[in-house]
Order: structure tokens, then C-alpha cells, then sequence
């Protein structure tokens, strides 16, 4: 019987020091830190050209560029500066603002009539992702993207009669 009450004790010491683990990451602040992991995210995820995009940004503890570019491929198509625009508390007059999980940064993308159908991607420049990524070697003009993609596709075309056919 000892030997058993043992046994109990010894799972549920297991048990104990687990959850007391988990408590001890979220007391640290790893799950806030994997939460505000930087991302954009862009909304709606398919539109049709002209249409007007929303997108979220959620930046590093250093923040994100105050400009947001469009990219087809690999190719610049549009830019704009309004990313720190519409919430200019959060501008800290260096070209930058900074956000997180609970208060990401919002702002729109008005998109081009004459864009063809394709996934595309909205970049902002963060400014840790950058330091990050260049600390591993990285020296390329990317290395501080962070983007978020969607789809363009063309507006259904109306079915035409053809001549001399009949219903």
C-alpha cells in the first residue's frame, strides 16, 4: 500500500511542477511575447481591382515603418505613407509607430482598377524583424518585411447572347 501512496505522490508531483511550469511562461511573459509576434494581416482575403483593403499590423516592441508597400511577385507595385496616419498618438516622430495584440494598428489600401488577378502581399518595415534578421547575416533590403497576402481576381463577366441564337 506504501508503495502505492508513493506512486500517487510522485504523479502528482508531476502533475504540480507541469502546470507550474505553464504558470511560470505565461508569469514570464512567453505567451504575451509569441502574441505579439509581428504580422499583417489584410482583410478581405479575395477582392476585385479597385477595391479597397483593410489592413492590421501588429509591430515588435521597436515598431514598423510609417510606409506600407503592395508587391506583386517580387515587384513593387504601390506604396503608401499612411500607415501611422490615423492613429498619430502611437507616432513617435521618427517615421515609426508601434502597436501590439490588443491595440494593432489599422489603416486601408486603396487598390488600382488596372491590376491584374494574382495573389499579392502589403509589407510594412519592422524595425526588430530587421535587427533580428541581420544579426543572422541578413543584409537584403527584406530582411525587416513582414506582409500579409490576399488575391485580386477579376469581376465575373456578364454571359453575352450570341446573334441568331434563340432561348
Amino acid at each position: 500500500m506504501e508503495k502505492n501512496n508513493r506512486v500517487l505522490v510522485a504523479v502528482i508531483l508531476l502533475i504540480f511542477v507541469t502546470l507550474l511550469s505553464f504558470n511560470i511562461d505565461s508569469i514570464s511573459g512567453y505567451q504575451t511575447k509569441q502574441l505579439n509576434k509581428p504580422s499583417v494581416t489584410v482583410t478581405p482575403k479575395v477582392v476585385e481591382p479597385g477595391q479597397r483593403i483593410t489592413v492590421e499590423v501588429i509591430s515588435s516592441k521597436l515598431g514598423v515603418n510609417e510606409k506600407a508597400c503592395l508587391y506583386d511577385h517580387n515587384s513593387r507595385v504601390a506604396c503608401t505613407n499612411t500607415v501611422c496616419n490615423q492613429e498619430p498618438e502611437r507616432n513617435n516622430r521618427h517615421y515609426k509607430c508601434v502597436s501590439d495584440s490588443q491595440n494593432p494598428i489599422n489603416f486601408n489600401f486603396a487598390l488600382s482598377t488596372s491590376l491584374p488577378s494574382g495573389i499579392y502581399n502589403v509589407c510594412t518595415w519592422d524595425y526588430e524583424v530587421a535587427q533580428e534578421n541581420q544579426g543572422k547575416g541578413d543584409y537584403s533590403q527584406s530582411r525587416g518585411y513582414v506582409c500579409g497576402d490576399f488575391t485580386i481576381r477579376e469581376p465575373p463577366q456578364p454571359e453575352r447572347e450570341k446573334i441568331g441564337e434563340s432561348s
